[in-house]
């Protein structure tokens, strides 16, 4: 039975093991498609999110462009109104570094040390169109986000630009609130080669960018990169769930084998005890047996007992004599024989059987002496 039970429990196991990689199989694609369409969805979701602060601060700066007030500062060429005006303007737009108003007569870089020569060109640019905005400064330069809006007279020509720079950390700051938690992976917020935040694994950025989504209203992007490691975690986790399972499945059928052993052997117990009693003429009524083919060949020892000792009437339409045919046909439905139950329990003695006067030869045998 130890046997049969092992290679039940091993054929088993690697039935548990086949079905479960096979299912990995199967939905590791589907896995990976809803991972990267869930990164995508964050990193679109941080990109409007972005992109809805910058066109605020565009349109705060559009409208503060348009207003009289700074039209007829402009037209006077009045450079104390021009200076009273960006003071009150820092006190209003939030997150400022610079405001400042110049016209075409005021772009030579030695006359604005503190504005980059980016900024310059933006106000060169926004005098003929108009320009998004865009991260300025170099490496050992503040960084910052500047917007310009050109101011036009009454006759609608361009006769001044107004460039606000804004800190550059506040769109960091935002960028990371937008991505907690972090999807796995690598993301940036970028202008071209121009990392200005990451959170990640740097290492792959050796990569171009699964996904690049562009920042409506200015020339930044939010990068994302896949985590490569997935398939690894995603195959581990499914490894575990199935050795969690085969060994449940090994404990499960090792508790069952004790428990039928135990109920065998009781039953094993019951068989010898009714043989014994048979060899004794003290057979019971009934003998506990937790199986029913035990059952069946104890209650055809208790037939047999009283066969033979009514032989000599009629049992189930039988003549006289005819005893030993109706016990042979008792176990029809058993795989067992007489001998074979007889013969282990029963020491080999020879004694001379006496028919009786009913034509039935009785068993008559000395139980074995303990040595």
């Amino acid at each position: 039975m130890q046997r049969i039970f092992l290679t039940l429990t091993l054929i088993a196991t690697a039935l548990i093991a086949l079905s479960g990689l096979t299912t990995y199989w199967l939905h590791h694609g589907q896995i990976e498609d809803a991972r990267s369409t869930q990164n995508q969805q964050l990193g679109q979701q941080s990109a409007r999110l972005m992109g809805h602060e910058i066109q605020l601060y565009r349109q705060l700066i559009s409208r503060i462009a348009q207003t009289t007030e700074l039209k007829n500062a402009v037209a006077n060429h009045a450079q104390a109104a021009f200076a009273a005006t960006e003071q009150r303007l820092r006190t209003i737009i939030p997150n400022v570094v610079q405001v400042r108003i110049l016209t075409p007569e005021d772009l030579a870089p030695s006359e604005h040390p503190d504005l980059s020569l980016a900024d310059l060109a933006m106000v060169r640019q926004s005098f003929q169109t108009a320009t998004l905005p865009a991260i300025h400064g170099a490496d050992h330069e503040p960084r910052h986000l500047a917007i310009s809006e050109r101011i036009d007279d009454n006759q609608g020509q361009a006769v001044a630009v107004l460039l606000v720079t804004l800190t550059a950390q506040h769109l960091t700051d935002l960028f990371r609130q937008s991505l907690t938690p972090a999807p796995g992976g690598l993301q940036r917020l970028a202008q071209g080669q121009l990392v200005l935040a990451q959170q990640g694994n740097n290492q792959l950025a050796s990569n171009a960018p699964q996904h690049s989504i562009p920042i409506t209203q200015s020339h930044l992007a939010v990068e994302l990169w896949p985590e490569h490691n997935g398939q690894t975690e995603s195959l581990t986790t499914t490894a575990i769930i199935i050795g969690a399972t085969c060994l449940l499945f090994m404990l499960f059928v090792f508790l069952t084998h004790r428990r039928l052993a135990t109920m065998l052997a009781e039953d094993q117990n019951s068989l010898i005890k009714a043989v014994q009693d048979l060899m004794q003429d003290k057979l019971q009524d009934s003998y506990p047996a937790h199986f029913s083919e035990m059952n069946s060949v104890i209650n055809s020892l208790i037939q047999f007992k009283r066969i033979r000792a009514h032989g000599d009437t009629t049992v189930s339409g039988a003549t006289p004599g005819s005893g030993a045919d109706d016990f042979d046909s008792l176990f029809s439905e058993t795989s067992f024989t007489l001998d074979e139950l007889l013969t282990p329990s029963i020491p080999d003695v020879s004694q001379p059987e006496t028919p009786d006067t009913h034509g039935a030869p009785p068993i008559k045998s000395t139980p074995r002496k303990p040595s």
